[in-house]
Formats: structure tokens, sequence, C-alpha cells
């Protein structure tokens, strides 16, 4: 029963969890999966010492979470590629049939994505674009390199198009600096509120499910709650999953005390 998920935040790998939820039973997926680029970060970082000092580097924050042995794209039994299409397989078979999916991912690995999903009958429909106004080099403060500036999402549907008209128009660009101040967590790849507020506002309606399923840092149910929209999100960090906990408790009691002044 889809009712027993509704609004949880569940400790868990997708993977296990994916197969309980009923066929067609969400309405909007709103995810940031593992790109498998911590490996490629890891293969810059020791390109070489004259620009880019490695003894500081952290894996900027990546954990084994999106470490694999493999990433090949052109190969289909690499263990990300396995991976990641067993988590898209779940994912077509949970979306409603008029449904949408908001994924982002790596612009050198998104169009297996595109390809997987259009078989399954979703449609492409557009791309959306947070373009970083503060970015630094790639491989690091010191490095004489292209800043990674960009980090991009597509957007498929599947039936009708499940569009909040109401919104209007907008651009499919945001342009704003990398996540600081109380906004910020402890998470790589946290993406800006404001953005997955949008998303969720422009692609799903009051009430609506929506799923993540690489909860991260929590922002889709953070979103979700403050757009009076039902989320079902997974994580199987317990770090993070704690850390989401918080956020969504934190925000809770400020529309509690929002409610009260009222």
């Amino acid at each position: 029963m889809i009712e027993n998920y509704i609004n949880k935040l569940i400790l868990d790998d997708c993977l296990k969890v994916l197969p309980n939820l009923p066929d067609k039973s969400i309405d909007l997926l709103l995810t940031d999966p593992p790109y498998g680029i911590a490996n490629r970060i890891s293969e810059m970082r020791t390109i070489s010492n004259e620009f880019y000092d490695n003894t500081k580097d952290k894996n900027f924050g990546f954990k084994e979470w999106d470490t694999f042995e493999d990433t090949t794209i052109e190969n289909n039994n690499s263990d990300f590629n396995l991976f990641t299409d067993n988590w898209m397989k779940e994912i077509s078979r949970v979306m409603k049939d008029d449904s949408v999916l908001i994924i982002w991912f790596d612009r050198k690995k998104i169009h297996r994505l595109v390809n997987f999903f259009e078989d399954k009958g979703f449609l492409e429909r557009n791309y959306l674009y947070f373009v970083k106004c503060n970015a630094v080099p790639k491989n690091g403060f010191r490095s004489k390199s292209w800043s990674n500036a960009c980090e991009q999402a597509i957007v498929l549907t599947r039936g009708n198009y499940h569009f909040n008209y109401k919104e209007g128009f907008h651009s499919e660009v945001w342009y704003q600096p990398i996540l600081h101040g109380k906004e910020r967590v402890s998470h790589a790849s946290q993406k800006p509120l404001n953005i997955f507020q949008d998303c969720v506002n422009w692609w799903s309606f009051e009430n609506d499910v929506v799923l993540d399923i690489f909860a991260g840092s929590g922002t889709t149910a953070v979103a979700c709650k403050k757009l009076n929209r039902k989320y079902i999100c997974i994580e199987k960090d317990e770090e993070y999953y704690k850390l989401t906990k918080q956020r969504i408790e934190s925000l809770a009691k400020q529309i509690e005390d929002d409610m009260f002044e009222e």
C-alpha cells in the first residue's frame, strides 16, 4: 500500500525499497543519483601536483555512494551501468501513466537515461541547467583549467503533460552561486532549495506523490513539505538520513510557529 510510505523518510537502499512500492503510484520523480564521478575526481587530483595540492584533497566530500569500479558508459556490464539500469527499471514501473521524471545526472552519461526511458514510453521534454556564478576550477583552486560551472537535469514525461500551467512559463536555466551560508549542509552534491521548489511547483500539483530515491541532504522532502506535496524519500547513508530528518523537523517547527503567530 502506497499509504504506508507517504511522507516518510526511509533509511535503506532504494533497490530494496522500490520493489515494495505499487505499480503506477508516483506522480513525480525528482532525484539526484550517483553520477560515478568520484572516480574521475580521484584521477584528476593525481595528474599533477604542480596544478593541484592533493594533500588537501578530501575527495570533494564524495563517499562510497558515488564510487564504482567501472563507470565506462559504453560497457553495458559495468557496475555503474548495472546499478543505474536496476533503479531505472523500478522507476519506470512505479510511475503513473501521466507522470514526470526530473533526474540530475552527469552530462557525459545522461543520454543513457534518455534512451532507456524513451524505450519505456517516456518523452524527452527539457534539459534544466544550474549555472554556478562562482564555480571553481574542476581540479582545485590551484588548477589552470576550465570550471565545472554547470549541472544539468533531464525532464521526461509519460502520458498527458503533468505540468502546472498556472505557474506560467519559466527559463530552463538558474544562474546563482554555489550554496553557502545557513542552507549549506555537509553533502557534496547538495542542490539549492529554490531550484527543487521550482521543479516541484511546475511539474506537480498539491497532494501529488513525489519520490526521491537518493534523498541525500533532503532537499526534495523540504520542497514538498513547503508546497504541500506528499513525498517518499529514500536514503541509505545514515549520516545523510539524520541530516534530512533534522531539516524536516526544523521546517515543521517553523511552519507550526508561523501558524501560531497568525
